[in-house]
């Protein structure tokens, strides 16, 4: 109940949280959707992708808040999975220049090996894993988290000026 009024209380001020959810399984597709959808209300709008070609051409033509981005996908409509083809789609977004990049990207993955693919751009934070084990609530709980973190960042996208003296910001920390 709590993490209901404070979503509600975030989503005050939001239009729309727009969502990319690439994967090609549609009992874990329906899964992920309905767990977005409880953590981030009405105000959620996903679009679907089942291959690398069907989610290249939704992010050519709409700017994603979160891609959900399945590391094992056929790379076109009604293909066979292939190993790391997620990977693929995700170096598309990062090095090349068809693809508008989403704010965030959560990679799901049901396969072990598949999350050390991504090991150096987790490292670079372009990206978060979360290893989806339908029998688990740990994937819904990291889901969980970081909607929650977008939509607190789309609020205050609403209530800060957008001109900002610099687009990032290095922290750093030194001995005393």
């Amino acid at each position: 109940l709590r993490v209901a009024r404070r979503v509600a209380q975030l989503l005050k001020g939001v239009d729309q949280m727009n969502i990319l959810l690439v994967e090609d399984l549609e009992s874990k597709a329906n899964k992920v959707a309905e767990a977005v959808c409880s953590i981030c209300g009405e105000k959620t709008v996903i679009t679907r992708a089942s291959s690398v070609a069907s989610g290249l051409r939704a992010l050519s033509k709409t700017q994603f808040d979160l891609l959900l981005l399945d590391l094992v996908l056929p790379l076109r409509d009604g293909g066979k999975p292939q190993k790391a083809s997620g990977t693929e789609l995700l170096g598309e977004i990062v090095d090349g220049t068809s693809a508008r990049k989403p704010t965030h990207i959560i990679c799901l993955t049901q396969y072990p090996d598949q999350a050390d693919v991504l090991d150096t751009r987790i490292q670079l934070g372009l990206a978060h894993i979360v290893k989806y084990d339908e029998r688990s609530a740990e994937w819904r709980d990291a889901l969980e988290a970081k909607c929650r973190y977008i939509l607190g960042r789309l609020k205050e996208a609403d209530t800060y000026p957008a001109d900002f003296l610099a687009d990032v910001a290095v922290l750093t920390s030194a001995p005393v």
